[in-house]
């Protein structure tokens, strides 16, 4: 999952099914895989607190976003978040991602009504 959603955050988006292939194509050389090996051992750590709401990396306020995304198993915006993450606009991007979860949670409500 962390492979794909890493990759997915700065390529284009790749399936599953074509990811190891894809990457393959792409690192050339062993300079290349290096490369690849030091993006992924930074991002490791952001990766893994954006799938951990309780991280200390977090505000109150963020833990409760990350929190329904995990609690909805909303995984779609990680690529976005990854990128995001470390930039100002991260905090904005969050708040975006919760209000869509909440607005999708009370309209699912009202249908069923």
């Amino acid at each position: 999952e962390f492979l794909r959603v890493f990759w997915n955050s700065r390529h284009r988006l790749v399936r599953k099914a074509d990811l190891f292939k894809t990457i393959r194509n792409a690192v050339g050389d062993k300079a290349g895989a290096f490369e690849l090996i030091r993006d992924l051992d930074r991002q490791a750590r952001v990766y893994g607190a954006l799938r951990a709401p309780e991280d200390a990396l977090w505000t109150s306020r963020e833990r409760d976003s990350l929190a329904l995304l995990q609690m909805f198993n909303v995984r779609q915006p990680l690529a976005v978040l990854l990128v995001q993450a470390g930039r100002k606009a991260f905090r904005q991007q969050l708040r975006v991602r919760e209000r869509e979860i909440r607005h999708r949670t009370c309209a699912a409500g009202e249908s069923r009504r």
